[in-house]
């Protein structure tokens, strides 16, 4: 198992180092350089995510002096690789076999949005490992329901949340995992009420953490503290509903093409319709921030922690042939996407160059 962890985390490691993109990602890349640069670790929405990068920077440069954004990426990659080992680690847990476990990682670790942000300057690659953390901590809570990992996956999906205030919706994606995974065993009344136990308790965290860190100015809030409040979200969702088959393409079914389809396809069984069903609720408030605040597409960012139930929903119902088959495309896909999408490093640089030139006159 060690041995396997270590392969699983080295080999993503690699791919992903070998694909780090020079190329800046919209604001976030611009504004992490530039805080970390000035030596500001505080950051508005994510308050632990600039002081791990900061810290890994430093232990980075003892190791081998190099640029900050090129440290960042190596972060973002380290991030990532730690999250598709935690995946193999959670397909264990529930019993997968060997093999289709390393098969579950590869499937995860080669998804677009996965791959993608493990290669970039963004808080995603980071955010990607806590996500997984959390989801491997909700696995031994679906072996073992009670309220010691009833509050270890709360906590877990709170700590995911200081990183990324995405991770305020995390405790609902593992809420609806823990019901479709146990219903059976447990009843619907009694597995809906170990998740809603989990919510409450992360729900209660977030709203005690807000204060109190915003009081040491450590935290501007979550996701949810956007210019709409309350039921003014709900207004804000309804006035841009326009946008919500193009949100769905871009941040739903394209980045995580073919295996969305093919989990989609499981609602053809009785016994998967469930669970089809409840990722879709697990999703809907992730889409609804989507719509609410994207003006163009993040790549299923924000969906980034829906890979690895997705992917052991697959690698329990459809034959290996057909996934080494969907890592294989993804891989392609992704690899051209990135270097096709890299080639603007130079221009960066000239760019960069230029407005150096510029400010000493």
């Amino acid at each position: 198992c060690r041995v396997d962890v270590l392969a699983i985390f080295s080999v993503s490691l690699v791919l992903y180092l070998l694909l780090g993109q020079e190329t800046l990602y919209r604001n976030d890349g611009h504004n992490i350089l530039e805080r970390l640069n000035a030596g500001v670790v505080f950051s508005d929405r994510h308050p632990l995510a600039l002081p791990i990068m900061r810290l890994a920077c430093w232990v980075l440069d003892l190791i081998h002096t190099m640029p900050l954004h090129r440290a960042l990426t190596i972060v973002s990659a380290i991030g990532t690789a730690t999250g598709v080992a935690l995946t193999y680690l959670a397909a264990l847990t529930l019993g997968i076999d060997r093999r289709r476990s390393i098969l579950t990682a590869a499937l995860v670790g080669s998804t677009f949005p996965v791959m993608l942000f493990a290669t970039l300057v963004e808080y995603h690659g980071l955010f990607f490992a806590f996500s997984q953390l959390a989801f491997l901590c909700c696995c031994r809570w679906i072996l073992k329901p009670g309220w010691k990992w009833t509050v270890l996956v709360a906590l877990s999906a709170q700590l995911t949340t200081f990183v990324h205030s995405s991770g305020a919706f995390l405790s609902l994606l593992l809420g609806c995992w823990f019901v479709a995974s146990t219903h059976k065993n447990l009843s619907w009344k009694r597995s809906c009420g170990h998740a809603f136990a989990v919510i409450a308790i992360h729900i209660a965290i977030l709203l005690l953490s807000v204060p109190i860190l915003g009081a040491f100015g450590l935290w501007g809030g979550t996701l949810l503290t956007t210019d709409y409040r309350g039921f003014g979200m709900v207004i804000g969702v309804l006035e841009n509903l326009d946008t919500l088959p193009q949100i769905l393409w871009s941040e739903f079914v394209l980045p995580f093409s073919p295996s969305i389809l093919l989990f989609a396809l499981l609602a053809s069984q009785k016994k998967h319709r469930s669970l089809v069903l409840l990722m879709l609720v697990a999703a809907a408030p992730y889409i609804a921030i989507a719509v609410l605040m994207l003006k163009d597409t993040e790549h299923g960012a924000y969906l980034i922690p829906l890979s690895a139930p997705i992917a052991i929903a697959l690698v329990r119902s459809y034959r290996p042939v057909l996934l080494y088959g969907v890592v294989v495309l993804c891989l392609g896909v992704t690899t051209a996407f990135i270097l096709d999408r890299d080639v603007l490093g130079p221009e960066y640089r000239r760019f960069a160059k230029g407005v150096l030139a510029a400010s000493d006159h």
